[in-house]
């Protein structure tokens, strides 16, 4: 009892600092351009595309799936390396609560006394929406019946089933190549403008996220690299 005792009230502690976090991959670094807008078109070439699903919870009928879909490309107008892309992203939470994303990416590259600069700007729109008709509400009891009935009015006037939104990401990042060793550190800025994002009549807004990472690359051919990726 003593040791529950103790876990409840951490876990009351923690919640005070606990703030709902972005959609994610595991394998965040094949996802350049959600992972860094400095990312776009930081690649050896001249076109890439990427793409990531991710189910969880597979035992429970439709919890979590996500897919993503993003492409970059380089450009060279007077010598200078210049980048642009598009990311989509869709989710699906529970099967009811559907988030789309879709972000142009632009990015300005530049190498300067040996190191690789890479500056990039995310601006896209946020689409959320929720099925009414997939949940019940109180105000659906069939007293008859005495079981819920979806297609009757449920009265909530102050909730919306969609919402839409503008946000804005932007990120830089930093190389340096020594040999058959690369090293790079970047930090990223995501939802700058604190859009509102609520279904309700209320004020929430998004906090701006940052993000720090840090690679490693060995090349030990120009086809084979082994890389470490950390993030933070």
């Amino acid at each position: 009892m003593r040791r529950f005792k103790v876990y409840i009230i951490a876990f009351v502690i923690s919640s005070s600092f606990v703030k709902a976090q972005d959609i994610h991959f595991s394998q965040y670094y094949f996802s350049p351009l959600s992972m860094n807008p400095a990312q776009t078109g930081n690649f050896s070439g001249d076109c890439r595309i990427s793409t990531n699903y991710r189910s969880q919870w597979r035992e429970i009928q439709k919890a979590y799936r996500t897919f993503s879909l993003g492409g970059d490309a380089n450009f060279y107008p007077m010598n200078q390396q210049t980048s642009a892309g598009l990311y989509f992203l869709n989710d699906r939470s529970g099967g009811n609560l559907v988030v789309n994303k879709i972000f142009l990416s632009g990015a300005l590259h530049k190498k300067i006394a040996g190191f690789n600069l890479n500056v990039g700007v995310q601006p896209g729109v946020v689409m959320k929406n929720i099925d009414f008709y997939a949940h019940s509400f109180p105000n659906q009891l069939n007293w008859n019946k005495g079981q819920f009935d979806n297609t009757l009015p449920n009265y909530e006037s102050n909730v919306d089933q969609r919402t839409t939104y503008f946000d804005l990401n932007a990120g830089a990042l930093a190389s340096l190549r020594i040999r058959k060793i690369e090293t790079g550190i970047g930090f990223a800025l995501f939802h700058i403008t604190k859009p509102k994002e609520t279904f309700v009549a209320n004020n929430n807004r998004l906090p701006v996220r940052k993000l720090f990472h840090l690679d490693l690359k060995y090349h030990h051919t120009d086809k084979f690299i082994i890389n470490f990726y950390s993030m933070l």
